[in-house]
């Protein structure tokens, strides 16, 4: 007996089907994830060029000083009143 109806044969086209659907799932989770990213990087592109426009020159580590966000600094106000 030849072709198609051999056990060899039916689980090589098994495999195939199954690192088909793989690839496929693969891609999707890539896509997805790149999507995702884009987005993300759009959005802050987008933030920075609207602080931009509105401030002129935005510093987000200066900002983040001032407002007492980073460990171990003290906000401007507090430092004024100890002053």
């Amino acid at each position: 007996m030849r072709g198609k109806g051999k056990d060899g044969h039916v689980q090589e086209v098994k495999i195939q089907h199954l690192h088909a659907s793989m690839r496929e799932k693969n891609k999707l989770a890539y896509l997805k994830e790149y999507r995702k990213a884009k987005e993300v990087t759009d959005t802050l592109t987008g933030d920075l060029e609207f602080l931009d426009k509105m401030d002129g020159k935005f510093d987000p580590f200066q900002v983040a000083v001032e407002e007492g966000n980073v460990e171990g600094a003290e906000p401007a106000a507090k430092r004024a009143k100890l002053n």
